[in-house]
């Protein structure tokens, strides 16, 4: 399988390695990385996503040292919870996507209280949704925790959080475009202004020195 996955991600990413944030293997039949899998995928140093959706994933052995890796997707695959604590490696998470898995205790995510900036988390279409006041308990297991399965603690929909983020987004654009507009307008203002006054002291200048010319008397013969 290594091979095929090698020569998958060959044509997938050809060149320019070092400037790729995100790899996508979704839906590739995988069922376990290797070494080799391993080694090669090391060489994406930026990846920032790292997704395996759907790939028949049964263990998380094997995967990549990735130091910024901030969201990876583990979704529809045949994990069981005892494989979870392999992703504590990943300090930096923020996002960690493992709906329709294998996943039943809460001791399984308890691991996950490690992550410092750990917002989102999909435990979704998981035995372990079918435990009484599982909302609650992941909430408390994972303080920084924001969102669960798409919602918040205030069953907010994390979508609407997405558009509140880029609506932010393009208003801090548009208020640097103004502010970049504004810093433009009076710097050609304060050039305007400049040559009006080295206008006027030319001429200043000029009529001082028709004021200070000597007379000519007119010689009669």
């Amino acid at each position: 399988m290594s091979k095929l996955l090698i020569d998958f991600l060959n044509k997938k990413y050809p060149s320019d390695n070092e400037n790729i944030t995100e790899i996508i293997i979704d839906s590739f039949q995988i069922k376990e990385l290797s070494t080799s899998d391993k080694i090669y995928l090391e060489q994406f140093k930026k990846t920032q996503l790292f997704s395996l959706n759907n790939t028949k994933l049964t263990s998380l052995n094997n995967l990549p040292n990735f130091e910024i890796l901030s969201e990876i997707d583990l979704s529809d695959n045949f994990i069981k919870g005892e494989e979870l604590l392999k992703l504590t490696k990943y300090i930096h998470l923020k996002k960690i996507r493992l709906a329709n898995n294998n996943i039943k205790h809460f001791e399984d995510v308890k691991c996950f209280n490690c992550f410092r900036n750990l917002y989102f988390l999909d435990l979704s279409e998981n035995p372990i949704n079918n435990i009484s006041n599982y909302k609650k308990k992941i909430f408390e297991l994972i303080p920084t925790l924001a969102f669960l399965d798409m919602l918040d603690k205030e069953d907010k929909n994390y979508s609407e959080f997405e558009e509140e983020e880029d609506e932010n987004e393009d208003y801090e654009d548009d208020e640097k475009y103004s502010e970049s507009s504004f810093i433009v307008n009076d710097k050609e203002e304060e050039n305007e202004d400049y040559e009006n006054e080295e206008e006027e002291e030319e001429e200043e200048e000029e009529q001082n020195e028709e004021e200070h010319k000597p007379n000519k008397k007119r010689k009669f013969n």
